[in-house]
């Protein structure tokens, strides 16, 4: 996975957001299925909290 020069840490948005997600499947930088798992950590961590 190649994440693009102008997305970084900083930006609110993160592999774990929802729309953080859906920017890096735009961008090509992650694929659909990245994106669904790392959807369902992020939904089993909150579980945890």
């Amino acid at each position: 996975m190649e994440i693009p020069d102008d997305w970084n840490e900083e930006n609110e948005d993160t592999i774990y957001s929802e729309d953080g997600r859906e920017s890096l499947v735009d961008s090509e930088a992650m694929t659909p299925e990245e994106a669904a798992f790392m959807q369902g950590y992020s939904e089993a961590e909150e579980e945890l909290e």
